[in-house]
């Protein structure tokens, strides 16, 4: 499995598994809906037919799979730094 925090599209940070996160948009999952700016802590990463997903525990009981783009983590500063791929567009 390869890491989004270690593909070879990506900056290298670490494991995620732990950190905090922001959903950066408006997500809607099987389990129920983030909201714009809802924070939560990841779980895990899993690769699933071709697809990057993070699995996250979010605030309000939800707990989603969503895909790298969807979310920002959040540093203790409360400054973030978006995982985005170089070279793919999710708009």
């Amino acid at each position: 499995m390869n890491s989004l925090l270690q593909n070879e599209t990506s900056m290298m940070f670490g494991s995620a598994a732990g950190l905090r996160c922001r959903a950066n948009r408006q997500i809607r999952t099987h389990a129920g809906n983030v909201q714009l700016s809802a924070e939560g802590t990841i779980i895990s990463e899993i690769d699933n037919l071709g697809r990057h997903l993070i699995e996250v525990d979010w605030e309000d009981g939800v707990r989603a799979y969503v895909f790298p783009h969807e979310i920002e983590i959040v540093s203790d500063q409360d400054a973030a730094v978006v995982w985005q791929r170089e070279g793919e567009d999710f708009n």
